[in-house]
């Protein structure tokens, strides 16, 4: 019983730190790429802020299915395919490529988001955590509220210091490294 309770909490921290690191900095940082990608690129603020529309949008229909999803796909498989695109797609957005295509890459960022946040970490939580699920749920899901608060400042000194693009790039390796 003790083995398997520490396994749980280790799953519990493993899930803070995916979730602070990629859901931190994909939704609750993008803001601060809006006015810098305007300004280098000359695009309309309101089509930049539209990114994150996107990614918010695929992002609810792609947890409304994800039940559905692990019917059909084991929960590790999901987590693993999200954990290698999700970070791919986000580097991918440090490339100077046209809006349309960071529209596109924002709805399979947001299609796949799910599966490497709350909705895949809320069933393997229950799986360790059956008395004291919302406990265990709410530490690890506080992580993505953390890692915002570390992400904006650190995206936010470098895009001051080297651009959007470098930062991007840098979230993206970060994310990678830890969802592996």
């Amino acid at each position: 019983m003790m083995k398997e309770n520490k396994k749980g909490w280790i799953n519990v921290i493993g899930a803070m730190i995916i979730l602070g690191t990629v859901y931190g900095c994909v939704i609750n940082c993008f803001t601060l790429f809006v006015v810098p990608i305007s300004n280098e690129r000359g695009i309309d603020r309101e089509y930049v802020s539209l990114i994150l529309t996107i990614m918010f949008l695929s992002y609810m229909v792609s947890s409304s299915l994800s039940g559905k999803v692990y019917e059909k796909i084991r929960l590790k498989r999901a987590i693993i395919v999200s954990a290698i695109l999700v970070p791919l797609f986000y580097y991918s957005l440090s490339f100077n490529i046209p809006i349309g295509l960071m529209y596109i890459l924002a709805l399979l960022i947001g299609l796949l988001l799910p599966f490497m946040s709350f909705t895949s970490f809320s069933v393997l939580i229950s799986s360790w955590f059956p008395y004291n699920t919302g406990f265990a749920t709410g530490i690890a899901f506080m992580g993505s509220g953390i890692g915002g608060m570390i992400w904006s400042v650190v995206l936010g000194r470098v895009i001051e210091k080297r651009g959007y693009s470098a930062s991007f790039a840098l979230a993206g390796s970060v994310m990678l490294v830890v969802a592996l």
